[in-house]
């Protein structure tokens, strides 16, 4: 029960991540600078379009794992709240 809580507590605080103004100007900014990297690159310059690409991937990969935090978390009260709606069914009946 403490491990559901301190999922839920995660899952609050990367949903604060993700919707506070200051990371989501950090992570559009970096977003744009891959993009400008990307697209301002030398055509031969393999290396720079490589490392635009690599830069834009670890961008996804913490933007999606703060995203499943939140998820955990939401799934975790909805069967809580799906353990209540059962147990309040289950009263009805003396059950």
């Amino acid at each position: 029960m403490a491990d559901e809580e301190a999922q839920k507590q995660r899952s609050h605080e990367a949903e604060a991540l993700l919707s506070h103004p200051l990371m989501l100007e950090a992570f559009r900014a970096i977003r744009d600078e891959c993009v400008r990297e990307f697209s301002e690159s030398e055509i031969a310059d393999e290396d720079a379009r490589t490392r635009a690409r690599h830069k834009l991937e670890g961008l996804k990969q913490v933007t999606v794992a703060l995203y499943r935090h939140v998820e955990t978390g939401k799934l975790l009260r909805e069967g809580e709240e799906n353990d209540e709606q059962m147990e309040a069914f289950l009263h009805q009946f003396g059950l």
